[in-house]
């Protein structure tokens, strides 16, 4: 959100795009991040965190290590109610969190883009809200999700990068 002043943002969703490659050196700062980007959008807006969207379309590279850290950021979300979303992988990245048998982990939460991930985060909260299957509702307009338009830099964002030494 600081990167991008006018993003939207979304109660119940936390959105970040890793800006860096995902291996031992950043795994458990990542995972730090995560965590104050989660305690920061409940404070904010009074309303738990159900999904973590992890953009990774920009790292080239992860090794095991940030794959057993992302693994364990997936049950331990999973004990509090929160899903663990990852968005964008390249085909490197997928073939070997593929092998390593995250991808089944993961289940429906693995997505192609951002705009699918926040679009169907967003028809499940909507969903469990307010009872329309597929759908987001606001000012008691009933929307199709998959309709969204907004641009990435509008999207309540947070980016994380090697060297990011300041807090969202």
């Amino acid at each position: 959100v600081k990167q991008y002043s006018e993003a939207t943002q979304y109660p119940g969703i936390v959105l970040v795009r890793i800006d860096a490659p995902l291996y031992f050196a950043n795994a458990q700062y990542i995972r730090e991040k995560l965590e104050k980007y989660i305690a920061a959008s409940e404070k904010k807006t009074d309303e738990k965190v159900n999904y973590v969207i992890a953009d990774i379309s920009a790292a080239a590279y992860i090794d095991s290590t940030a794959m057993t850290i992302f693994s364990d950021m997936a049950k331990d979300y999973a004990k509090r109610g929160i899903q663990l979303c990852i968005c964008g992988p390249g085909r490197n990245i997928l073939k070997t969190i593929a092998k390593a048998g995250i991808t089944e982990k993961l289940g429906d939460n693995l997505f192609s883009s951002e705009h699918h991930a926040i679009s169907v985060c967003r028809g499940r909260l909507a969903e469990a809200k307010e009872g329309f299957p597929g759908t987001n509702v606001e000012n008691g307009v009933q929307n199709d999700v998959e309709d969204s338009n907004v641009p990435v830099a509008e999207r309540g964002m947070s980016n994380i990068s090697e060297g990011d030494e300041e807090d969202a």
